[in-house]
């Protein structure tokens, strides 16, 4: 890792605003037809993701967010952290059998919904 990847040498995934304003995020949008528009730009995540926004609904008003990526999303995915759950069914830890996969929650989803645009996740990655 280190230089170029959006971790650390220790690491660690990058915590500060700079480091992650120097990486910004990249972001892949789907229109109603299928057609595919990737945007990647440097600056604050949440405002690049904003701004992607935008540019992608000036196109047409179509199209829904299916990737958003930045060093730090990579990393969780890399990690496993992003893998389906096995749950035991309500307050019971002891009752396997009552237990069930849970999707794993998606970023395209956390982020949009923290910039007040969650309806513009393309509806395959939103959680049932």
């Amino acid at each position: 890792m280190g230089e170029g990847t959006g971790v650390g040498r220790s690491g660690t995934v990058l915590k500060n605003a700079r480091d992650r304003a120097k990486f910004g995020c990249t972001t892949t949008w789907e229109n109603q037809d299928g057609q595919r528009l990737v945007l990647a730009s440097e600056g604050k995540p949440r405002e690049v993701l904003r701004r992607h926004a935008d540019d992608a609904l000036a196109l047409d008003p179509s199209f829904r967010l299916v990737c958003y990526s930045t060093p730090e999303t990579i990393y969780t995915d890399l990690a496993g952290a992003r893998l389906p759950r096995w749950t035991n069914g309500g307050s019971s830890r002891t009752d396997a059998d009552n237990g069930k996969w849970t999707p794993p929650i998606m970023p395209e989803v956390v982020a949009l919904g923290a910039i007040g645009l969650r309806h513009l996740a393309h509806p395959r990655i939103v959680r049932a």
